[in-house]
C-alpha cells in the first residue's frame, strides 16, 4: 500500500528521477481531480469561518516571545493555521505602461490538534496546504487566478526553514543558500483562455523586517489567544518574467510578504476584515488591518483593529483605530448579497495622510473554495503608490 511507504523511503527506490517526476504528476492529478470534486459539490468557503474554526488543542498565541531565525521562516504544525502571504506590482522593463499586480499565498491547515505529537506520513498527513496564484493585467483588465490543494505527501507539498522553501507541487517561493534573501518565486498555470500563465520573479529585501503588533505579537481581540505570531517584509525588490498566453515581459517592481501564524483569530462580534498593504512612491509604507464589527459609533472598527507606517529608514509608528479614518466610496456588486467596497478613502491626521485608493480592476473576488477579494490598487491623494487590498466576510 502507498500509505506504508514515507517519501523518504519512496526516493531509495530504484526509480531515475524523471520517473520518480513523472509518479509525482500523476499523483498530482488525482489530487487535483478530487479538489474539483470537491469543488462542484461543496459550496465556497468564507475565508472568516476558516480562521474562525474549532482551535480546541493546538498551541495558541498568548504573549510576544522571541523570533528564532531561520527556524521561524519554515512551519509551525502545533498551531492550527499559518501562511507565507506575497502581493506586488510590476511594470515592464522597456514599457513602463504594461504593468501587472500578483498574489501568491501558500496556507498550511492542521486537520487535528495532536499533529505536533504524532508523526503521520504519506497519505495519513494531517498537515493541509492550499496555494493560491493570481495575476491582474492592468493593460487588459483581466484577473487570472487558480487554486491547489495537497496534502503533505511524498513532497507534494510542504515547507522547511534551511534552505528556505515553501511549495505546493510547481508552485514555489524558495532560497538557494542559508540566507532567507533573495528569494525566488516559481509559478505556472493554464487558464482556459489565455493559456500560459507564469510569473519566475527574485525578490530582495530593501528594508528590516517588520515585527507587527507588540514585538510580532499580533493581538485580533482581547480574548487570550484570539492572536497571531505575524511580521513582514514590506519592501521587497522584484525583478523577473511574467508570461501570459505565448508572450512573456521582463519586469521589475516591488512586492510584500506577510508571515503569520496561530491557531484562533477572530471574535464572535468581529465579521470579518479590510486589509491595506500599500507602499507609496516615497519609500515609505502602511499595513492596516480593520476589523469590522456592526457598531456604526466605532466607524464599524473593532478596537483590536491595528496598523504600522514604516519610514524610510526602516522605523516604524504604530497606528490604533483612534488614528485611522476608513470610508468607503465606492462598491463593486458580484451579486444581489454581496458588494464590496472598491475605492477608498484613508485619513491619517498625526502623519498628515489623506489618500484615496482605487481597485485597478472591480472584479478581483476569488471564486474559489476559499471566497474573499484580493486586489491590486493605486494610491492617490497626500501620498501615491501601489499596494493590494483583502476584504473578506461580505
Amino acid at each position: 500500500m502507498i500509505n506504508n511507504f514515507t517519501y523518504y523511503q519512496m526516493i531509495t527506490l530504484p526509480f531515475s528521477r524523471k520517473a520518480y517526476l513523472r509518479l509525482k504528476v500523476i499523483l498530482t492529478w488525482v489530487l487535483s481531480a478530487f479538489s474539483a470534486i470537491a469543488a462542484a459539490q461543496d459550496d465556497s468557503i468564507d475565508y472568516t469561518n476558516l480562521i474562525r474554526g474549532n482551535d480546541d488543542g493546538f498551541a495558541k498565541v498568548f504573549e510576544a516571545r522571541p523570533f528564532i531565525f531561520p527556524k521561524d521562516h519554515g512551519s509551525h504544525p502545533e498551531y492550527r493555521i499559518e501562511w507565507w502571504y506575497i502581493t506586488g506590482n510590476l511594470e515592464e522593463d522597456s514599457n513602463p505602461s504594461n504593468q501587472w499586480g500578483y498574489q501568491i499565498t501558500f496556507f498550511r491547515f492542521a486537520l487535528a490538534s495532536d499533529t505536533h505529537k504524532t508523526t503521520k506520513p504519506d497519505w495519513q498527513s494531517e498537515q493541509i496546504y492550499s496555494a493560491h496564484f493570481a495575476v491582474t493585467d492592468f493593460q487588459h483588465q483581466q484577473h487570472y487566478q487558480f487554486e491547489r490543494f495537497s496534502r503533505s505527501a511524498l513532497g507534494l507539498a510542504g515547507a522547511q526553514h534551511t534552505p528556505f522553501s515553501v511549495w505546493l507541487d510547481n508552485w514555489e517561493l524558495s532560497s538557494d543558500t542559508n540566507n532567507f534573501f533573495p528569494l525566488t518565486l516559481d509559478a505556472l498555470a493554464t487558464d482556459n483562455n489565455a493559456g500560459k500563465v507564469a510569473l519566475k520573479l527574485s525578490l530582495n529585501s530593501d528594508k528590516p523586517m517588520v515585527l507587527q503588533g507588540d514585538r510580532g505579537f499580533s493581538a485580533k481581540s482581547e480574548a487570550p489567544g484570539n492572536a497571531s505570531h505575524y511580521y513582514s517584509y514590506t519592501r521587497l525588490n522584484t525583478t523577473g518574467t511574467v508570461t501570459i498566453g505565448d508572450k512573456t515581459f521582463t519586469v521589475k517592481g516591488s512586492s510584500w510578504l506577510d508571515r503569520e501564524w496561530g491557531s484562533s483569530s477572530l471574535d464572535n462580534d468581529q465579521k470579518g476584515w479590510d486589509w491595506f498593504a500599500l507602499q507609496f512612491d516615497d519609500n515609505q509604507e502602511l499595513m492596516y488591518y480593520r476589523l469590522r464589527t456592526n457598531n456604526s459609533e466605532q466607524n464599524y472598527q473593532h478596537p483590536s483593529s491595528r496598523g504600522v507606517w514604516v519610514n524610510r529608514d526602516g522605523t516604524k509608528i504604530e497606528l490604533s483605530p483612534n488614528d485611522v479614518s476608513l470610508s468607503p466610496l465606492e462598491y463593486w456588486s458580484y451579486n444581489s448579497e454581496q458588494k464590496y467596497p472598491v475605492y477608498w478613502q484613508l485619513e491619517i491626521p498625526k502623519l498628515n495622510v489623506d489618500i484615496k485608493i482605487k481597485a485597478v480592476i472591480n472584479d478581483q473576488l476569488w471564486k474559489q473554495q476559499l471566497q474573499y477579494w484580493e486586489g491590486a490598487m493605486i494610491v492617490s491623494g497626500s501620498h501615491t503608490g501601489r499596494g493590494y487590498l483583502e476584504l473578506s466576510g461580505y
